[in-house]
C-alpha cells in the first residue's frame, strides 16, 4: 500500500473497541456493533488508534510507514525530527471488519 491509497483508506476505515468485552476491530461507518456482545460502540479517537501509521517529513522530504499509535511521536532517522502520523490504517493482512484482539 502506498501513501496515497493509505490516506484515502483512512477516511472511511476506523478502529473500534468494545470496552465491556475488550473486542477490537477495523470497520466502516456502519460497522459499529460488537460481534461478541452486540453493543454499539463509537470509533476510537485518532490518539488511541493502533495500526500502520504513515509519516511525512517536510524537512527531509521523506515518507515512510511503521507500526504506531496515534498519540506517539515517531522520529525520522534522517533529519531527527519528531512527528505524529498523518494517517493510520489497518495492517495489510487484516481485512475490513475482521475481528482481532489488541494486546494493550
Amino acid at each position: 500500500m502506498d501513501y496515497e491509497s493509505a490516506e484515502k483508506k483512512s477516511r472511511y476505515v476506523f478502529q473500534y473497541k468494545c470496552r465491556s468485552c475488550k473486542n477490537a476491530w477495523w470497520g466502516g461507518y456502519r460497522n459499529d456493533t460488537c460481534r461478541d456482545c452486540t453493543r454499539h460502540v463509537k470509533k476510537l479517537p485518532f490518539s488511541q488508534t493502533i495500526g500502520i501509521g504513515w509519516f511525512t517529513f517536510d524537512s527531509c522530504n521523506r515518507k515512510f510507514a511503521g507500526f504506531c499509535r496515534g498519540d506517539v511521536m515517531s522520529e525520522c532517522h534522517v533529519c531527527k525530527t519528531e512527528l505524529s502520523a498523518d494517517s493510520i490504517v489497518p495492517h495489510s493482512f487484516l481485512e475490513l471488519g475482521k475481528v482481532y484482539r489488541l494486546l494493550v
